[in-house]
């Protein structure tokens, strides 16, 4: 629901800086469709073949691809210690009731500890990778993330859908 929400927004921000009707659709629907389909990888894949993925077939360096996997990783603890932290200060009493701009300024007194423990967890990591050798040259995946038969017939099919698509718009007009 709130990946609709955001499209819309999406659509009236392009509308509102000149945008025509059918680019504002276009547009909300693009970053629905980029956003479902990350959301789906995300849920079916499993971290540590994205990065391997990344740095083998993609050529990203591993630096890069274990980054961005380490930020996805985190998200959902910052999203429970958020919670967390919202809980404690409401037990203490602080109000999240008002206007915007004071929700805003009450806000502040959760993002601190948040940014805290985030700092800490950033220490933690950044020690635990440094005693595994991060960054050594002899970097070494487990696990072989090539693609097998059914990837290749899900890419077949994949392209054949789009070249129809394509050929639909091309003939029948959109």
């Amino acid at each position: 629901f709130l990946l609709v929400v955001f499209a819309v927004m999406l659509g009236l921000i392009e509308y509102a800086g000149g945008g025509t009707p059918v680019e504002c659709y276009v547009s909300a629907f693009r970053m629905l469709a980029l956003t479902i389909i990350f959301i789906y990888l995300l849920g079916t894949v499993r971290l540590q073949d994205l990065t391997a993925t990344m740095v083998q077939q993609l050529k990203v360096p591993y630096a890069y691809a274990f980054m961005f996997t380490a930020g996805l990783r985190f998200i959902p603890d910052f999203l429970e210690e958020n919670r967390m932290v919202t809980e404690a200060q409401a037990c203490r009493g602080m109000a999240v009731k008002g206007s915007f701009i004071k929700k805003c300024k009450r806000y502040m007194n959760i993002v601190r500890p948040l940014m805290l423990r985030s700092l800490e967890r950033s220490e933690t990591m950044a020690l635990s990778l440094e005693l595994r050798g991060f960054g050594g040259k002899g970097r070494t995946f487990v696990d072989s993330v090539a693609l097998h038969g059914a990837d290749y017939l899900v890419v077949i099919l994949t392209c054949v859908a789009t070249i129809m698509v394509f050929y639909a718009r091309m003939k029948y007009g959109a």
